[in-house]
């Protein structure tokens, strides 16, 4: 039986280019999941719009993921954001 959680982790992975589908899968099950977090939530960590946030994923700073259960709703992963926190690229 396929659960609504197990059926939503599929279509994400899915929704994955290739090569991070291939990471992801053989990496370890034991490996904690990355939470994704909205354009607004990125854009009042930063202090900035969500506008600039689409800029930065559109110059390849940041990666869009796809949502499960929306053709349009996109995300970030949380690690991908603290590390370009880090780094200072604004």
């Amino acid at each position: 039986m396929n659960s609504p959680a197990l059926q939503m982790a599929r279509l994400a992975i899915a929704a994955l280019p290739p090569g991070e589908r291939a990471q992801l899968l053989a990496e370890s099950s034991t490996a904690k999941p990355d939470r994704i977090v909205t354009r607004s939530e990125v854009a009042e960590r930063f202090g900035r719009t969500t506008r600039a946030v689409d800029a930065w994923a559109a110059r390849g700073l940041l990666h869009k993921v796809k949502l499960p259960g929306s053709s349009r709703a996109v995300g970030f992963r949380l690690s991908e954001v603290d590390s370009l926190m880090e780094g200072g690229a604004q």
